[in-house]
């Protein structure tokens, strides 16, 4: 796992913990251009560092995330790292 201020690349951590609340999303609140970030909601399944990423920055119910060219399997299921930063919501 690598961190960073306001950000986490994860690669194995699933999502078990109670879902954020959901405030309203602006598609503008994430890098633009070619960073390839993509607004996300937390309550997205299955991972758990979308989450902790927004509790650590402003606790909006959404991150921005970039997929990442990796995937991991977990019980059968395929799933593409993705790079989350906190939207700046």
């Amino acid at each position: 796992m690598l961190i960073r201020t306001g950000s986490l690349l994860i690669l194995a951590l699933f999502s078990f913990a109670a879902p954020a609340t959901v405030a309203h999303a602006d598609s503008s609140a994430c890098p633009g251009g070619a960073s390839g970030f993509v607004l996300w909601n937390v309550d997205a399944a299955p991972y758990q560092a979308d989450n902790h990423v927004d509790q650590a920055g402003n606790a909006n119910g959404w991150v921005c995330a970039k997929p990442m060219p990796n995937y991991f399997v977990s019980n059968g299921q395929e799933y593409q790292v993705q790079n989350f930063i906190d939207d700046r919501g």
